[in-house]
């Protein structure tokens, strides 16, 4: 069985781990809202484009 691709984006990992109820699935909700939230304020602070395209 191949294994799953682990390189698409935070926000359909949050989802995903929405709907699954494993234990530690609110932690990395979490992590991964935290790391879309630095990554929106890196390109706000630097001037870039792509807020939209985290």
């Amino acid at each position: 069985m191949d294994k799953p691709n682990r390189s698409g984006h935070p926000e359909r990992r949050i989802e995903t781990l929405r709907l699954i109820r494993a234990p530690h699935a609110a932690i990395m909700i979490a992590t991964y809202q935290r790391l879309i939230d630095r990554k929106k304020g890196f390109l706000r602070n630097w001037g870039l484009k792509g807020l939209d395209d985290t």
